[in-house]
């Protein structure tokens, strides 16, 4: 399937999770607020960063090596195996953590020891997430892209009714028990699918536990647990840090941002994730590397420009639209944010070179750089700049970040044709 067939049904798909985030974000505005909407920041961060761990980092090691090895039946089989063997010794380990300090999480994010049961919820639900991510990544991996729309679909209209129901009923309460069980719940419309795969055995996947195979997936589990860790981590230093300088209601507008931000570029990292990184692990002469990116900068940037550009001039009315007045102030962020967005994609369509041909060290080395450059950016900036500093710390540091990427494979992309 081609970069343009992938693009429109991640586009069909995103159209349809934006539409449902856009009502989930409302329903959360209204009935919890700024100040909630930072907490809820604060334990979705702490979600992702469990999650990664919960089947050890290796989704992205999962779709490279089922699409390196489609017509390689053996090989193919030995990587399912392991990956289901490491998936279920990391969630189950995971969820042993999040039971055992269940009271000192809830206290330390959620400032509230009170909501020690969704911590026990979570680790019970954490298993189920984790192989839901490892049936998607094979899925993703072989190719079934048309199912994996539909899954994507049917997934985000059950979680986003899960979610509105909840926090309509319980406040911010409901919210954080719709996070710790929806993902969870989409499972068994996963396994639907995947029963009428090919590839789908049980057999295949308690055939063996395969050292090399292991220690390949583990390439990736370094790059992805890392990438995600320190994101997580950063915005949960950075939300701490606005709201003793400045307020939760502060640490409110600036996370609305990031949940908007994250919510139309879903379009772009859907499509890159799905059609990227298989296809760029698949090429082996540099050329034709070199081509394929230059044909992604061709068909997305120009796109993201004028989606930016028309955020931007709709500033005022999306944040009535998605939020509620209550948020306005937000509204400052908005300009150096698409500055940022734009140059994250454009620094991100060569970073996905880093992970399709296990650039482990150099991946590893930029992640830590430039999230510890972000969280002092944004210390500097909120001190100088106050609120809008946000925004231009984001800016500046994927203006950073688009430059180094541009050096790391400057030989790649100046080669002659």
């Amino acid at each position: 399937m081609d970069l343009f067939k992938t693009s429109v049904l991640s586009a069909i798909s995103n159209i349809i999770r934006m539409a449902t985030a856009f009502l989930t974000s409302k329903i959360i505005a209204i009935y919890i607020g700024p100040s909630g909407l930072a907490f809820i920041g604060q334990f979705q961060n702490f979600i992702n960063i469990a999650n990664s761990f919960s089947n050890a980092g290796i989704n992205a090691g999962i779709i490279k090596y089922t699409s390196e090895f489609h017509d390689d039946e053996d090989k193919k089989d030995k990587y399912i195996s392991t990956s289901f063997f490491i998936t279920v010794f990391s969630s189950i380990t995971m969820a042993l953590l999040i039971f055992l300090f269940n009271e000192s999480l809830a206290t330390y994010l959620l400032k509230d020891i009170s909501y020690s049961y969704i911590f026990k919820l979570f680790s019970f639900s954490l298993v189920l997430f984790a192989f839901n991510n490892l049936f998607i990544s094979i899925l993703n991996g072989t190719g079934e892209i048309k199912k994996l729309v539909i899954i994507n679909i049917i997934s985000t209209v059950i979680s986003a009714i899960f979610t509105a129901v909840l926090v309509y009923c319980y406040k911010i309460g409901g919210a954080l028990i719709s996070f710790v069980t929806s993902q969870s719940i989409v499972l068994f419309v996963t396994v639907l699918f995947v029963f009428k795969s090919n590839w789908f055995k049980l057999a295949k996947f308690t055939k063996q536990y395969n050292k090399e195979s292991a220690n390949n997936l583990f390439k990736y589990s370094v790059m992805s647990i890392l990438s995600l860790v320190m994101l997580n981590i950063s915005q949960i230093l950075i939300r701490n840090f606005i709201i003793s300088s400045l307020s939760a209601n502060d640490a409110g507008y600036w996370q609305g941002m990031i949940k908007f931000s994250d919510l139309y570029l879903n379009f772009i990292t859907t499509t890159l994730s799905v059609y990227y990184l298989p296809k760029l692990s698949g090429i082996k002469d540099d050329k034709l590397l070199r081509d394929e990116i230059l044909k992604g900068y061709k068909l997305i940037l120009p796109i993201l420009f004028v989606i930016n550009f028309v955020i931007y001039q709709l500033r005022h009315i999306i944040i009535g639209l998605v939020f509620t007045d209550s948020f306005m102030p937000m509204q400052e962020l908005f300009l150096f944010q698409m500055v940022g967005d734009f140059l994250k994609i454009t620094s991100w369509l060569l970073s996905f070179v880093m992970l399709a041909k296990a650039m482990t060290k150099v991946f590893i080395i930029t992640e830590i750089v430039f999230n510890i450059l972000y969280v002092v950016l944004c210390v500097v900036f909120l001190k100088v700049f106050s609120l809008a500093g946000l925004s231009y710390a984001h800016a500046c540091n994927y203006f950073i970040y688009s430059i180094t990427m541009i050096f790391i494979f400057r030989k790649l992309l100046f080669i002659k044709r």
